[in-house]
């Protein structure tokens, strides 16, 4: 099964049966509880850049980010900061800690909750990175999520590719 299905069946199974505690099913009035560290991230984004504007050229890139910790079923609220990394072309995991960053954006907690949203899979947050003046200029792209705890354990996500288009 993969990693994309499992938390769908989980969302069936889990609506189904009641959730455990702290993880809070999906037609719960609000987010669950926040929780400091996390085990994996799963990075969803626009498979092109965005145009929000109406202006010709691409804007930024639309993320939606999803935190797992082994013990939950279902995505989880954090604290500590949330990065979302861009690279200019594709660049591989394996490559991440040695290519230059295009850009970063940092999302420290207290910020994260304007961008929480819910769907079928549960709460996860939502992002429109727009890069203003600094487009990039290579016309593939690679994204990458990741969190810092507050104790400094990192987490990331495998790299998405992204269109830049034009």
């Amino acid at each position: 099964m993969t990693r994309r299905l499992a938390p769908c069946l989980a969302v069936a199974a889990l609506t189904a049966a009641g959730c455990p505690d702290g993880a809070g099913p999906v037609g719960a009035p609000g987010p669950p509880a926040v929780v400091e560290r996390v085990d994996h991230i799963d990075l969803h984004c626009s498979p092109a850049a965005m145009n929000w504007d109406g202006r010709p050229g691409p804007d930024g890139i639309g993320a939606q980010v999803y935190c797992y910790r082994l013990a939950e079923p279902l995505p989880v609220t954090v604290g500590g900061t949330l990065e979302l990394v861009l690279y200019e072309g594709k660049v591989a995991e394996e490559q991440l800690l040695t290519v230059p960053a295009a850009h970063t954006w940092r999302f420290p907690a207290g910020e994260l909750e304007r961008y929480l949203v819910r769907n079928i899979i549960g709460w996860h947050y939502s992002i429109p990175l727009r890069w203003g003046r600094d487009a990039p200029q290579s016309d593939v792209l690679t994204l990458v999520a990741r969190h810092r705890a507050p104790d400094g354990q990192t987490v990331q996500s495998r790299p998405a590719t992204v269109l830049k288009g034009g």
